[in-house]
């Protein structure tokens, strides 16, 4: 059990009775945390069906009635709150629309960037100063916005049972919180938009196109959910509030862990702030930084691209060459349905057992539909279907040359979804013609053949199975950049000074949230571990990206950084 020690300077621990100072309650939860005390309702107990497990309840339940908020009212149209629209103000040079908080009761920070009804829709202009309304009178508009209006107020009376019948039939298209942005000269302000990997036209309003704002990330709430109020204590969190930059001697403090940003052989190189550079002035403005560098430039240039050029290595020589189905089967001689069977788990039935002898393993098991799995160097979903490589298609014939009664019944009965008879599947016609005893004896050696050839030729220790969207490199790449990387790049190190650097020129570890959460990584890439919390790795760790998941990156470390230079 953990032990419970003093903090903070105190010789015992004391029973804190009630809140803890500085919690809130009622109206005053951060947002994000639901509470009903931020906004007019009232109450009702009636039959209101509301799903419970998925089934409506029959009996009474209690259900919330929205009242209109500021600056809504029961006559509100969206041209009156277009006008809230350009209730915005400007951030380092570029507007953002009005603030608000939306899914009510949980009050998520967010920006209003469109008003609609079933007639139109309004937005602004890049600059904040004209109301754009997009006029969508026409029949099929109009029943596609009153389904999206009147589905997502069903939705909420069966599901939250949220009445919003006395609140205006309007809208709300925002943008989310997304994330906190960290300015070059060392501003933090929230960051309202797209995902990252959202792609938009510079020289319009990114949510100008309405047709395809889902796409783009903007979410579409109705107005009885929000709130405009911007003098609650819900605004003002302090997980997401916003700073001007501070002095440079107080962002980048003596000793101060940081790594190196300029655009030059040194990028990358970890150090730690040793003084400060000043203009005529004596206004510091910049940093002297002290770097653990790589003494030969050659060979830290080349450890970089190491792990993309052994990639392409490998592309060039065909290693990691995939193919459409339908190549590989014709190559095979035999039909994709075969190929699709043979390669996923695959079943032999014998009727002549039970229990678990009576259904045998016979898939190679390189890939898995339902599961949405592959197997790192055999196959990967394409666009227009699965796709093998030369290696998997090698497996394929192989086992087709040692088992082909195997594929012949596979062939003959293509057009079959049960299991194949494994007496059919694995013995000839003469050889089942036998006694019984024999062809029991005969069927039990083929089986054992069977699975010692799966065993040796398709075991699950090589055969990696990873979900369809990964990329994975294969173990014979990992193992020739490591092996390249360990041949031809020592590493002679030493400590150079750098002076008067800019304050964006150097990346602290607090700050790797916000400033590299849009960067790009693929499989290959040489990288620096540069955080210094939520991880076991130790911070200035060097490696190659071996693999990429839908939420992290496996990267194998080759040097560390561990202690100050």
């Amino acid at each position: 059990m953990p032990s419970l020690k003093p903090r903070n300077g105190q010789e015992t621990l004391e029973l804190v009775h009630g809140l803890v100072p500085g919690s809130t309650t009622r109206a005053r939860m951060r947002p994000g945390f639901p509470s009903l005390f931020t906004a007019p309702h009232t109450t009702n107990v009636c039959f209101n069906q509301t799903e419970i497990f998925g089934a409506p309840y029959t009996e009474v339940s209690m259900v919330l009635n929205m009242q209109c908020s500021n600056p809504l009212d029961h006559e509100t149209t969206a041209a009156d709150l277009a006008q809230e629209l350009i209730n915005g103000k400007r951030v380092k040079g570029t507007y953002r629309p009005r603030r608000l908080f939306v899914n009510w009761p949980y009050l998520h920070d967010a920006i209003l960037v469109g008003v609609s009804d079933a007639n139109g829709v309004y937005t602004i202009d890049a600059q904040g100063t004209n109301i754009i309304h997009i006029n969508r009178s026409d029949p099929a508009s109009h029943s596609h916005w009153k389904g999206k209006y009147t589905g997502a107020i069903y939705a909420l009376k069966s599901h939250a049972a949220i009445d919003l019948s006395d609140t205006p039939q309007l809208l709300l298209h925002v943008l989310p919180l997304r994330s906190m942005k960290l300015y070059p000269d060392g501003s933090l302000m929230r960051d309202y938009g797209f995902p990252v990997n959202t792609h938009h036209s510079r020289s319009t309003t990114p949510w100008a196109d309405v047709a395809v704002w889902d796409e783009l990330g903007v979410v579409s709430t109705l107005a009885g959910m929000a709130s405009f109020d911007l003098n609650g204590s819900w605004v003002n969190n302090p997980r997401f509030s916003e700073h001007e930059p501070l002095p440079i001697e107080k962002a980048l403090p003596l000793k101060e862990r940081v790594f190196f940003l300029a655009r030059t052989p040194l990028y990358g190189s970890p150090g730690k702030v040793i003084g400060h550079s000043g203009d005529s002035a004596g206004n510091a403005n910049g940093v002297d930084v002290q770097l653990l560098i790589n003494t030969n430039e050659r060979a830290a240039k080349g450890e970089n691209f190491l792990g993309v050029n052994v990639l392409n290595h490998y592309h060039q020589a065909g290693y990691e060459r995939y193919r459409p189905s339908y190549v590989v089967a014709r190559e095979l001689g035999i039909t994709s349905l075969v190929l699709s069977r043979v390669t996923s788990k695959m079943l032999l039935l014998d009727a002549h057992a039970s229990g678990k002898e009576a259904r045998i393993h016979a898939g190679l098991d390189l890939k898995f539909e339902g599961k949405r799995l592959k197997v790192v160097g055999y196959t990967k979903r394409g666009a227009n279907g699965w796709m093998y490589s030369d290696r998997a298609a090698e497996l394929v014939w192989k086992y087709k040359q040692d088992f082909p009664l195997l594929f012949r019944e596979l062939s003959a009965n293509s057009d079959k979804s049960d299991m194949p008879d494994v007496r059919e599947a694995l013995l000839t016609r003469d050889q089942r013609s036998g006694s019984p005893k024999d062809v029991d004896n005969l069927v039990k050696a083929e089986v054992k053949r069977l699975k010692t050839w799966l065993n040796t030729n398709a075991s699950r220790s090589v055969l990696v199975q990873v979900p369809i969207e990964s990329d994975l490199l294969s173990r014979e790449q990992i193992d020739s950049i490591a092996a390249e990387r360990n041949a031809h790049h020592a590493l002679h190190t030493s400590k150079a000074i750098v002076r008067n650097v800019r304050r964006d020129a150097v990346l602290r570890p607090a700050d790797v949230f916000h400033r590299l959460m849009q960067q790009t990584l693929k499989v290959g890439h040489r990288v620096v571990f540069v955080a210094d919390r939520d991880s076991s790795v130790p911070l200035g760790a060097k490696g190659y990206i071996v693999g990429i998941h839908a939420r992290r990156s496996e990267s194998p470390s080759t040097d560390r950084h561990s202690s100050r230079p």
